[in-house]
């Protein structure tokens, strides 16, 4: 064993974290987000939950139960330097966060996506929480996992263009970062599909497109917001510490069939 090497504690199934490690979750309103907050926060983990829909998050505190004391509501527009900043000295009073779950997407327009807002403003809002992160006093083994989606990254992403080169560019700057964070934070990107079936998309799952990848799925049914939420907690925490730079597939094997 070479000189001055020192063997890495690593213990498999938990958090080896001291209660009390906070976490930034975006998108913690609904669907992936509210679940990746309140599974955090059942993990022992102090959740700032970041939305820019207080009452949503009121909601995902409620979900939690008796672990809905470790989430701190903060309505942010993550478009917004100035929210960011505020919403970053907020979280600072409530917790030193360590861990940062990038789960926010842009808001839909008039039920129809505005190829500025998602290309420009989805990856802005990704690099723009990125900066403000890296930019604290971080504890060792700090990580981020941001989310995209397998349309664009996996596979063609079928109708809607925009969509699918905002969450290409998501992942493109997954491994981009992680490659000049130099292991002083791990970045890594969840890539949800199946489809999966959250508040936001839940007419959409019952539409013809939808019903036929849940037909095609080796999985047969669509996915659960918890689903996901485990996988981007598996990628934070001290489980996954040489998991670097990595696009991940939580799609039940769509990608396999189409």
């Amino acid at each position: 064993m070479a000189e001055n090497y020192k063997e890495p504690k690593i213990i498999f199934g938990g958090w080896t974290d001291k209660p009390g490690t906070g976490i930034i979750v975006t998108g913690a309103a609904s669907g992936i987000g509210a679940a990746t907050a309140i599974l955090a926060a059942k993990s022992g983990l102090k959740v700032a939950a970041w939305d820019m829909f207080a009452e949503g998050i009121k909601e995902t505190i409620d979900r939690a139960e008796e672990s809905g004391i470790n989430i701190k509501p903060i309505q942010a527009d993550l478009s917004s330097d100035e929210d960011v900043d505020r919403a970053m000295k907020e979280t600072l009073k409530f917790c030193k966060p360590k861990y940062l779950a990038n789960v926010a997407g842009p808001k839909m327009l008039n039920t129809q996506w505005n190829y500025q807002e998602v290309t420009g403003i989805a990856c802005g809002m990704i690099h723009r929480l990125c900066l403000a992160f890296e930019a604290l006093d971080l504890d060792e083994g700090a990580a981020i996992v941001n989310v995209a989606a397998v349309a664009g990254v996996f596979e063609g992403g079928g109708g809607d263009p925009w969509y699918a080169t905002a969450k290409a560019g998501i992942a493109g700057y997954t491994k981009n970062q992680a490659e000049a964070l130099k292991g002083r934070v791990r970045m890594n990107c969840v890539c949800p599909g199946g489809p999966i079936h959250t508040p936001r998309n839940h007419s959409a799952v019952e539409g013809e497109h939808m019903q036929h990848l849940i037909s095609i799925n080796p999985m047969g049914r669509p996915g659960r917001p918890e689903e996901e939420a485990a996988v981007i907690l598996f990628l934070l925490g001290p489980a996954s510490s040489y998991v670097n730079g990595q696009v991940i597939a939580v799609d039940g094997g769509l990608t396999l069939a189409r």
